[in-house]
């Protein structure tokens, strides 16, 4: 069996599932950006474990959980939405059904699940800590956030009312101030657009090679 990823966009499926691959020994057997192609999934591989990260769907996301625990028996769910709505579900379905606050609390759940052991070797790309995102701007995190969210600079400009010329000279500073550029700029930008609101603010977010190398969270 192996690792689903479920989230709104093909990028942050795609992102997540890279990130998770990188910092554990986990098989991703699919990133879906939609619930008919994570059903879909759910019935051809029958994974043990799924990441299911889609904010405002929360229609969506209880029929893949239970499609999943239907499906699979024994599997487990982690959801990244913050959606009070869904706290009924997680009620229902626990202990099979995990909130992660941090990314080092989801690489946890993650790791403590039959698909992932912990690589001892330090990671070589980690990612930027919590003070780093403390010091960004209000406008700096709602364009980190849409990064994240997989938009590009034009329909950044777009939905914040800028030019894109605006939304780049915000790019080049996001880049300077977490120390990271291109692809990593949009890894970083997911992982906060995922798990931001619960934990970076109380300096939770740090460099998941603090996890590979045996730390927790703090």
């Amino acid at each position: 069996m192996a690792c689903l990823v479920v989230s709104s966009t093909g990028i942050r499926a795609q992102v997540l599932a890279g990130l998770l691959a990188q910092c554990c020994s986990v098989v991703i057997a699919e990133a879906c950006d939609s619930a008919a192609a994570a059903l879909i999934a759910i019935d051809r591989f029958r994974p043990s474990l799924v990441i299911l990260d889609r904010d405002g769907d929360s229609d969506d996301c209880e029929r893949i959980a239970r499609h999943l625990l239907q499906v699979s028996t024994g599997a487990h769910l982690i959801l990244l939405s913050l959606d009070p709505r869904l706290d009924p579900l997680r009620t229902a379905l626990a202990p099979r059904v995990a909130r992660p606050e941090s990314w080092q609390a989801l690489l946890s759940c993650v790791l403590a699940s039959e698909e992932a052991s912990c690589r001892p070797a330090e990671l070589v790309d980690p990612l930027p800590d919590g003070a780093q995102f403390e010091g960004l701007r209000p406008r700096e995190r709602s364009v980190l956030e849409l990064i994240g969210s997989g938009l590009g600079s034009r329909d950044i400009a777009r939905v914040l009312g800028v030019s894109q010329h605006t939304v780049e000279t915000y790019r080049k500073s996001l880049s300077a101030k977490l120390g990271v550029s291109g692809a990593r700029l949009v890894r970083v930008a997911v992982l906060y657009s995922s798990i931001h609101s619960s934990c970076i603010h109380r300096g939770q977010f740090a460099p998941c090679s603090a996890m590979a190398a045996g730390g927790g969270s703090s």
